[in-house]
Formats: structure tokens, sequence, C-alpha cells
């Protein structure tokens, strides 16, 4: 028998294991974190609460949110950058805080990300039942046809590997950001000599009857339409340069 010993199983039958390293670069880091995001879905759905608390002064929440989410962003660049890892924010927690502190914080994030998927199916499928004319007594398609369909297209690239997912990505992202660039553009030239800069001011006269407590509320609410900017950081381990790009990436997705 020989003495040399045997290769792995990966090895052995040509089979990729584990992550794949290099596979990405900053653009695909970088839509990671904005489809995430999902720049449309947080248009759609919150800025009506929000002008509910910040009336006509809502754009001043957004304003806000941001800075904050930078300066977070900013502190999670940092993690990034001496800790690059596919376990996030459980790794940072972990070598930071202790590892009981970061297993709690691992296991926080997973429901989260699993109640994340039924949530975006769910409005998937309710919005294509809309167009589709059901929601009218017209005869369209249920909802949890097309949702079912995202389901399958989602498994199957991700099965296929993180390129393919992540081009989807790429091109279904760029897509939103332009007709929502296109759309806040047409509305802007719509309102013409209405446009003011009332808007980014708490003051009464911006249609805000809650003064500062509206805009610091509607902060709240901006806030959480940035949710998943910090989402490059998982792909530390199957990025280009993931000690540059995921920084780069999680900063320019705020």
């Amino acid at each position: 028998m020989s003495s040399e010993p045997l290769a792995p199983a990966s090895k052995a039958t040509g089979a990729p294991a584990g992550l794949r390293p290099n596979a990405v670069g900053l653009t695909g880091v970088l839509f990671q974190s904005v489809t995430l995001m999902g720049p449309a879905v947080a248009v759609a759905f919150a800025i009506s609460p929000g002008i509910n608390y910040a009336g006509g002064s809502f754009p001043l929440s957004v304003v806000l949110a941001l800075v904050g989410c930078l300066l977070l962003a900013f502190s999670i660049n940092q993690m990034a950058k001496h800790l690059p890892s596919a376990g996030g924010m459980y790794t940072y927690i972990s070598r930071g805080l202790g590892r009981s502190i970061g297993f709690l914080a691992g296991w926080i994030s997973i429901p989260a990300y699993l109640v994340f998927l039924p949530l975006n199916l769910l409005a998937f499928g309710y919005a294509l039942q809309s167009a589709s004319g059901d929601s009218k007594g017209q005869g369209g398609l249920p909802w949890w046809i097309f949702a079912v369909i995202l389901a399958i297209v989602m498994a199957v690239l991700t099965w296929i590997g993180v390129r393919p997912s992540l081009r989807t990505l790429v091109v279904l992202g760029a897509i939103e950001i332009v007709v929502f660039v296109a759309l806040s553009v047409t509305l802007i030239a719509l309102a013409g000599s209405t446009n003011t800069l009332n808007a980014f001011t708490p003051l009464p006269w911006a249609h805000n009857q809650h003064g500062v407590s509206g805009v610091l509320a509607g902060t709240v609410i901006a806030f959480l339409a940035f949710t998943g900017f910090e989402s490059a950081a998982l792909l530390a381990e199957e990025s280009r340069d993931p000690r540059r790009n995921a920084p780069r990436a999680i900063t320019l997705a705020v």
C-alpha cells in the first residue's frame, strides 16, 4: 500500500468546498449591501410612516439618519478592515466582548435574516398580484405563486454559486436605482417653484406639527430604511482585497 496520505474528498471529486476566495470584486460586494437595503422598498414603505411624525420635515430626518448611519459605517469599517470574516458582527463582538456575547449576537441575527426572507417574498408576491389585476377582482394569479417562483429562483442562484448571484444583484440593483433616480428627478422637476429648503427644517411651515420631536421620530424610521448596509462585511472571505473592498462597500452603500 502507498504511504501517501489520501486526498481530501473535495479534491478527489473535483467539487469545491467552503467559501470561494477572490470570487467577488468591489461592485459585487457593494451591491450585496445596496440590494439588502432595498432602496425601492425603503422609499415605498418607509416614507409614509416617517411623514406621519415629521411631516414635510421628513427629508431632514433622512439626512440625520444618513449621518448616523455613516458614523456607524465608519465604526464597522474599522472592524471589517482588521477582522475580514464571513462571520460579520458575530466575529467583531466575539473578539471584542467575548465568545459568549458573540454567540448571543449570532443567534439574534439569524432569526432577523430568516424573517427578512419571507417578508420580501410576501411583498414581491402581493406587488405582482396587484399588477396582474387579481387584487381588483380581474382574475389575476394569486400572490403565493409569484412568491414561490421568486423563492425557487433565489435557491437556484444560491446553489450555482456566489458569482451568478451577485451578478444578478448588480443588474437588478442598478435597474432599481436608475428607476428611482429618474422618478426623483421627475418629481422635483414637476414641483417647479414649489420646491423649498423648508423641508430640511423642523419649522411649522414645513407642515411639521410635532417640531423637533417629530423630526427625531422620523429619523428613527428613516434609520431603519438604511438597514442592511453592513452586509458587505459578510462577503469578506469571498472578495478580492477584503480589507479594502468590504469597508469601501459599506460606506458607499450608505
